[in-house]
């Protein structure tokens, strides 16, 4: 079970999945149930062949025959069933037509298009042994991911090069291997002198000659799909608490190594005390050759372009840390829904959030429930159970943001300590095991003692979210005289939800008061007696509740844009060497065939309508500007830019400001400027990391400030004047 890193500023990684599809129509076949591979791998970079042999424990339940798979680099020279020398017949796999002609439901299967099924002879019950050896040129040379607005080669089957190996247990299919099978593994690696291999478990022996390098792996743990990297790496390592800290890293980035050691050394301190022991004898941290982040049972692989970002180490190291606990240790049922991409988060990366500050973690929250509106539609939404893996930003909202908002719902639900106790209680009786929701809830319900079915039958396994409304406010002075007032309350919820615990704040002149209601309904009301004048009324001020925002609660930010169907405008007035720059940058935001390149000498205000809007260029280079209205704090002058309150004027600097379509309400346009050729050359292409944001600045590449400007109070707050009481009505 091997997981991608989640944070939104990555390129986008893959996840392996266990592949589903039935084979042709004997429904009794199976593949090997195998327990152990004991294999040999010899790497010869430059020529890009990997030569295998792997000794296979197996056990057949019942005689029959049984079916292994291998990766279409490779080709089978022997094979051996209990010492004897067979032939494997080569089987094509019927996965299913495009509309599911075969009875199988075509988007509940995803597998890489580069396995290759083999059939045993008839074997009797019992334990076997099965001998393949193998050969294979992996040679997939890296590829930008289909729909990518990056432009960075990042995806590869598989890859055995002088300039790194990558080999990835599903995507590549280096060794012969059952379906969705746990078994455990021995592993020799030969190598290049110096050019260093790693992979699971634990590194029990290593040769480093003049001629060849050997290294030994004990993976003594179940686990499937392992990936094999190899470079030439300078490698070091120190042992803390009785683990095996380990750094692989290119020469370039040796100066790293300590500073990732000393965090990861930190990160298992943390996990260790509040989930439970770490589950694997060592950690790597291991430098990728090609944009990735990457993690897998005992180490994380991290791309070139990633380990030198500060942010990487205080926070996504940490996410794949915890990985090591969820995910690679405690198995998500992927068929059941990936529950552990949103526990690593809620884990790491709101944690950190939370403990910096409350407000900033309500902000963490805020954004979840920002992407939600942004990219997340009735039509394309999917139930936490549906979720298998980040594809697009639909499964990516909701994988990885509304399950972290579940789990803070959980933790609200049932309580802090609870909480924390039925997640060590989770983690330690399912170590090395494959479970689902259903072991998350009656771990839940052990420690609460009581049901907790509504709880993730609502928020698991039926997609959507409620929209709560402030349908009425009124405040009278308290009846016969007496001091203090009467406050009346009547909250909406839209969507069918029951939400128990709806954080109210009312607002007084020396405390705030907080109160946890009941909405049940479509409607609630509620009555409180205030001994005196409130100033504000807030329904779920912090976002605890994950929720439908009403458009007014949504700040305008570039990933507004993003998510939008697009039309590029670029400039005809600039320089040649930054028209040059903004056609580079336009293609690269031309990653999906809705968005439209155009020259704006080409354009009519009706273009710049019914869609997003990226004007390349500042008001003197892009003809646009002339139609589109930008609010006063976004100025984007010759050789002037001004957003968030300052001005920038030097040649290296260029800003990114998203702000209303005043042409067409609702809709975004983002503008990109600098002021040299080489400004929009380093940072026009970071756009599609900072979607978070209102506006960001750069200065030779290198970010400045960024922002959001909030949107005036929405529906939800309410403001009482001082002069008044009687009935408030909410529109």
């Amino acid at each position: 079970m091997k997981i991608a890193l989640s944070s939104p500023l990555l390129p986008a990684a893959f996840l392996l999945i266990v592949l589903t599809a039935a084979v042709h129509a004997g429904a009794e076949d199976t593949s090997l149930d195998i327990s152990h591979h004991d294999l040999t791998v010899t790497l010869r970079p430059d020529k890009h062949r990997l030569d295998g042999f792997d000794r296979i424990t197996f056990e057949a339940a019942e005689k029959g025959r049984y079916y292994l798979y291998l990766g279409d680099f490779f080709e089978v020279r022997k094979a051996r069933l209990d010492g004897r020398r067979i032939d494997l017949k080569r089987i094509e796999i019927d996965y299913p037509d495009e509309d599911g002609g075969n009875g199988l439901d075509p988007e509940a299967i995803e597998h890489p298009d580069n396995r290759v099924m083999f059939e045993l002879p008839p074997v009797d019950p019992g334990e076997h042994i099965l001998e393949i050896e193998y050969r294979g040129e992996v040679y997939d040379t890296l590829k930008v991911p289909e729909g990518s607005r990056s432009g960075i080669p990042s995806e590869t089957n598989g890859l055995v090069d002088t300039s790194g190996t990558y080999l990835g247990g599903w995507r590549t299919g280096w060794y012969p291997d059952g379906l969705d099978v746990l078994a455990r593994f021995s592993i020799r690696v030969t190598t290049p002198p110096g050019y260093e291999s790693v992979t699971e478990g634990k590194l029990v022996r290593v040769e480093r000659g003049k001629k060849e390098m050997v290294s030994d792996w004990e993976v003594s743990y179940p686990t499937q799909h392992i990936t094999l990297m190899a470079a030439n790496y300078v490698v070091r390592h120190r042992e803390v608490d009785g683990i095996t800290l380990m750094a692989y890293f290119f020469p370039s980035e040796r100066d790293l190594i300590d500073t990732y050691l000393d965090a990861s050394a930190e990160y298992l301190s943390l996990y260790n005390k509040l989930i439970g022991p770490y589950p694997f004898s060592k950690f790597a941290v291991v430098e990728n050759f090609f944009p990735s982040g990457f993690g897998m049972p005992s180490y994380t692989l991290l791309g070139r372009r990633i380990v030198r970002m500060p942010f990487i180490v205080k926070t996504s190291l940490g996410h794949e840390v915890v990985h090591n606990w969820w995910g690679n240790s405690v198995y998500p049922d992927y068929e059941a829904g990936n529950w552990c991409e949103g526990l690593a988060t809620y884990y790491a990366d709101y944690r950190y959030e939370s403990q910096k500050s409350d407000s900033a973690a309500a902000v963490y929250r805020q954004d979840i429930l920002i992407d939600y509106a942004t990219h997340v539609s009735d039509t394309t939404d999917v139930p936490l159970s549906s979720f298998r893996s980040r594809e697009d930003p639909v499964t990516g909202v909701v994988g990885y943001g509304k399950c972290t908002m579940v789990f803070h719902m959980l933790r609200n639900e049932i309580g802090e300590e609870k909480f924390y106790r039925a997640m060590r209680n989770f983690y330690r009786n399912n170590r090395f095991k494959v479970v689902n929701w259903e072991a998350i809830e009656s771990a839940s319900e052990e420690v609460c003692s009581r049901t907790l079915d509504a709880f993730f039958n609502q928020w698991v396994f039926r997609s959507g979210a409620p929209l709560l409304t402030l349908n009425e406010v009124v405040l009278e002075e308290a009846a016969g005289g007496e001091p203090g007032y009467v406050l009346r309350v009547e909250i909406g919820n839209e969507g069918g939800f029951v939400l128990p615990h709806v954080p109210v704040e009312i607002t007084l002149d020396a405390v705030t008061r907080r109160i946890d209601v009941a909405v049940t309904g479509e409607t609630a009301a509620f009555d409180w007696r205030l001994d005196e004048r409130p100033l504000s009324l807030a329904v779920d001020p912090d976002f605890d509740i994950f929720r439908k925002l009403d458009p007014a609660e949504i700040p305008v930010t570039i990933s507004r844009a993003l998510a939008d169907a697009a039309v590029v405008v670029l400039p005809s007035l600039a320089s040649p060497e930054k028209t040059a720059a903004y056609r580079e940058l336009a293609e690269r935001l031309a990653g999906d065939e809705e968005t439209r390149v155009v020259l704006d000498s080409d354009l009519t205000p009706d273009s710049l309508m019914a869609r997003a809007v990226f004007i390349l260029g500042l008001k003197s280079e892009n003809v646009a500007w002339r139609w589109i209205e930008a609010p006063p704090e976004v100025v984007f002058e010759d050789a002037r830019i001004e957003v968030g309150g300052a001005a920038y004027t030097e040649p290296g600097h260029a800003a990114f400001a998203a702000f209303d379509n005043t042409l067409d309400p609702g809709r975004t346009v983002c503008a990109i400027g600098g002021n040299s050729a080489g400004a929009i050359k380093k940072a026009g292409y970071k756009v599609i990391y900072y979607g978070k944001y209102s506006y960001v600045t750069f200065l030779d590449g290198n970010k400045q400030v960024a922002g959001v400007i909030p949107p005036p109070p929405g529906p939800l707050v309410f403001t009482f004047d001082a002069a008044e009481s009687g009935a408030n009505g909410v529109e």
